[in-house]
């Protein structure tokens, strides 16, 4: 696995390639990660601690995902062990064309480092998620902001054939 990520005066989407010559590959293939309950990590530094908000930002997001993205497959994976919702994020991938699955991946609380712990998840969900098992070239994005350029950046990755590519995010 080969991850590249590139920090600027926005925030970047990070690609990652397996690098496998793999035919099974049917659209593209998005990683999302969060923290619905940050207190179990009991980190100082987590500025939007309340549950409830967190949790709607992360199925505001999701469902913009299945809506208004071309990613095909999409993959939550939470580490706090709250338990989300995703019979309704399935129902609704399902209702247009698109997948859904939702990983618990519990990591080592003993990870006092976002950067580690992100890593730990992103490493961990590689290895639960089916949906992902035979993608080539997976995107991963926090869970709780919506990439609104989405479109453009998948068309220029595929026009361009990079290996590797980071793409600003707009907030809203």
């Amino acid at each position: 696995m080969k991850i590249e990520i590139i920090y600027s005066e926005r925030e970047s989407i990070i690609r990652m390639s397996n690098f496998k010559l793999n035919e099974k590959n049917s659209g593209y293939a998005l990683l999302l990660t969060g923290t619905i309950d940050p207190s179990v990590f009991g980190n100082p530094n987590t500025v939007l601690t309340d549950v409830d908000q967190r949790l709607g930002q992360y199925q505001e997001t999701i469902e913009r995902y299945i809506l208004e993205s071309p990613f095909t497959k999409i993959v939550f994976a939470e580490n706090s062990g709250y338990l989300f919702p995703s019979h309704e994020m399935q129902l609704l991938a399902n209702n247009h064309g698109k997948e859904f699955e939702f990983l618990f991946v519990k990591i080592d609380k003993e990870i006092k480092s976002k950067a580690f712990g992100e890593a730990d998840l992103i490493d961990k969900a590689m290895k639960q998620s089916r949906l992902l098992q035979d993608e080539s070239v997976i995107y991963k994005m926090t869970g709780r902001v919506f990439l609104l350029n989405s479109h453009e950046i998948l068309r220029k990755n595929v026009s361009e054939k990079r290996e590797f590519i980071t793409n600003h995010f707009k907030h809203e």
